[in-house]
């Protein structure tokens, strides 16, 4: 007996994420920063002097409305249809 493919509602939401430099740091100066990034939701700065400095993040998060909202098949519900055929 097949149940048939169930669907779901997926809701998305977008996420403000900020890092705060510390005060003594320049991003723009060159001559004190190499280079910047952001991998694995933390801010790493290389500073001239070979230091690398990893920030946390700050975060604000409105859950209250998503920006989008979608219908899709529920994959869970596939394989187990195929499974009982």
């Amino acid at each position: 007996m097949s149940l048939g493919v169930k669907k779901r509602v997926v809701a998305f939401y977008t996420a403000e994420v900020y890092f705060k430099i510390p005060k003594h740091i320049n991003l723009e100066d060159d001559k004190q920063v190499k280079d910047y990034w952001v991998k694995w939701n933390c801010l790493y700065i290389s500073l001239c002097s070979g230091e690398v400095l990893e920030i946390e993040p700050n975060f604000d998060l409105d859950w209250k409305f998503p920006t989008e909202l979608e219908i899709e098949i529920d994959s869970d519900s596939e394989s187990e249809s195929e499974s009982e055929e």
